[in-house]
């Protein structure tokens, strides 16, 4: 059976943002290592550019992990898609709504859900 439209253009968006956030990361990466090859090419290194190199790598590795952890959320989606049962609440087996799949293609939770999962989480 053909997918919906609907779910159609929801797989092609995630793809699309999957795409984007691949070369996000590779280019993060190139980018990394260009800047250590450059560093490893001076013969002198001093305390503050170690202290920088360090905190540099402080920053873009967590920014990394985000780029990441959102891909592998949207692959997950595309699985959810494929086995049907996208856009599904993962607690309440309700229908999440399409603004919020719009906004948040990766949704598991339908409003509701995600606002007393996070509650809960808070409480702890």
């Amino acid at each position: 059976m053909p997918a919906s439209p609907v779910l159609e253009s929801a797989r092609q968006r995630i793809v699309q943002r999957i795409a984007e956030l691949r070369r996000e990361i590779a280019d993060d990466q190139a980018s990394r290592g260009e800047m250590r090859l450059r560093r490893a090419s001076h013969e002198v290194f001093d305390a503050g550019e170690r202290a920088g190199d360090a905190a540099l790598a402080e920053v873009e590795e967590p920014a990394e992990m985000i780029l990441l952890r959102e891909a592998l959320q949207l692959e997950s989606a595309l699985h959810r898609i494929a086995a049907g049962v996208y856009g599904i609440c993962a607690d309440c087996n309700r229908p999440i709504a399409a603004d919020r799949l719009t906004a948040e293609p990766a949704s598991t939770r339908c409003l509701a859900c995600q606002q007393a999962f996070e509650n809960a989480a808070a409480a702890r």
